[in-house]
């Protein structure tokens, strides 16, 4: 039984030295060791302290009686799952890395033989002609079992602190400030793009859907009054911006406490709007339908996709094109059949942010985690259509296909049927090759969502 002076020097003196705990593999003294440990891990460090290695997979490349010198498609034929991705991708993403090579192995246990650690290699040609340079043979065929691991060294590199997530079109809607507090009630005007796509939604609910009678354009909305742009509404909380509208059913519950300013009805039969009010526009509103918006950044262009096309508004919002996508829902007033209001959601992220970065010493790079937990690795592409000090001060910015390993799904499919569960972030040195802790937040792909089917979110 433990005696009450353990206990003391447990709880308060922490320097018990008997293993607080083995559940689950966790082995470590005390109480402070165990929660730094487990703090440690959850930072994304891949392992407990500095000088941590990340393997990103151990390559058979060649078995005995191979043909010398190897090619360079052995270790892509050879390769399986994960493995083949990094000797795809070697020379975009992994030719910064360590790689330690196993030769002359009775087999792929490694059971004897020799290691040799070398890299960074600039491109997958130079690793093979290095490891063709160590690699036993007798000159015609291969002496044993080969393989490579490819790997980094986490040291003690700076972590990034800050990851931020933005979908473009919302903020265009919302206006740079408003779409990141936590009062954002109506949409601001940014020249005429709300107008136009007030014609495009009224057009589409009634030539498309059947769910209003009159067909009005953004200019009436504008020449009535400018503060008409508050008929789109807005999440209320920053908390809720990515989810659904509160609903019951097929309704949607407005706040009795009023926005300043409020949101307002837009009558179809008087062509007028009015403000939204406090007793008689509470709950119960109608949701008839919704539509997507997406905005292709490059072309500054945007399309209208109906309730049907999912498909190709996932495909807009997932994969690896440089575009931003909304949902618009159309509520309809439950005591007037003829007010109806636009409430707008983002589909997700399309932009991420860092704190800002001296990219002259560093690069950063992001990292796929799948369920079996084998990490991928990709360096990020900057955006350069963004300045990088912008409304929240001092930025660096990525654009979501400057990310995503290509059209992300897709692709990990066909490396193991692996979808990817999160990407994390970290900082590569450029002077040395030595690689940050990963960042405690995480790009995340929600799927299957109701009303979105797909979206990455920061979390």
């Amino acid at each position: 039984m433990t005696s009450l002076a353990s206990l003391r020097r447990l709880f308060f003196n922490n320097d018990d030295l008997s293993p607080y705990s083995e559940n689950k593999g966790a082995t470590q003294n005390s109480i402070k060791a165990y929660v730094d440990t487990a703090v440690s891990v959850l930072s994304g460090t891949l392992g407990t302290g500095s000088n941590q290695e990340v393997v990103y997979d151990a390559i058979t490349i060649a078995t005995y009686g191979e043909d010398y010198p190897l090619e360079q498609t052995t270790g892509n034929r050879m390769g399986a799952r994960q493995g083949r991705h990094v000797w795809e991708n070697f020379d975009t993403d992994y030719n910064h890395c360590k790689v330690r090579l196993y030769t002359g192995g009775d087999g792929p246990n490694m059971d004897s033989g020799n290691i040799y650690e070398g890299g960074p290699f600039t491109d997958i040609a130079a690793l093979y002609s290095w490891a063709n340079n160590l690699i036993p043979n007798n000159g015609s065929s291969i002496i044993g079992h080969t393989r490579i691991e490819v790997y980094d060294i986490v040291s003690d590199v700076p972590q990034i602190q800050k990851v931020y997530g933005y979908n473009n079109l919302y903020c265009a809607c919302a206006g740079s400030g408003n779409s990141r507090t936590g009062n954002v009630k109506t949409a601001s005007e940014g020249g005429s793009f709300l107008w136009d796509m007030f014609t495009a939604l009224t057009t589409y609910f009634r030539d498309e859907e059947g769910l209003i009678n009159n067909i009005t354009t953004g200019a009436t909305l504008q020449a009535e009054n400018p503060l008409n742009r508050r008929v789109f509404w807005l999440p209320s909380n920053k908390k809720n911006i990515y989810a659904l509208p509160i609903t019951d059913n097929s309704s949607i519950k407005l706040s009795s406490s009023l926005p300043i300013p409020p949101r307002r009805w837009w009558n179809e039969n008087s062509n007028t709007s009015r403000d939204q009010n406090n007793t008689t526009d509470v709950t119960g509103h109608t949701i008839l339908s919704k539509c997507y918006i997406t905005y292709y950044n490059a072309s500054d262009t945007w399309i209208l996709r109906n309730n049907y096309d999912f498909w190709l508004a996932r495909d807009d919002n997932l994969g690896n094109s440089d575009s931003s996508t909304i949902v618009v829902y159309i509520v309809k007033n439950y005591n007037n059949a003829n007010e109806f209001g636009f409430y707008i959601k983002p589909l997700g992220v399309d932009r991420i942010m860092f704190e800002w970065i001296d990219t002259n010493l560093y690069n950063i790079e992001a990292l796929a985690m799948n369920s079996d937990r084998q990490p991928w690795l990709k360096r990020v592409v900057l955006a350069n259509d963004i300045q990088p000090r912008d409304f929240f001060g001092d930025r660096t910015i990525a654009r979501r296909d400057g990310i995503l390993f290509n059209d992300s799904i897709n692709s990990m499919r066909t490396a193991g049927s692996l979808k990817p569960r999160y990407y994390k972030f970290r900082l590569r040195r450029k002077s040395d090759n030595k690689v940050g802790p990963l960042t405690s937040a995480s790009l995340v792909p929600v799927i299957r969502t109701r009303g979105a089917r797909v979206k990455w979110i920061v979390k």
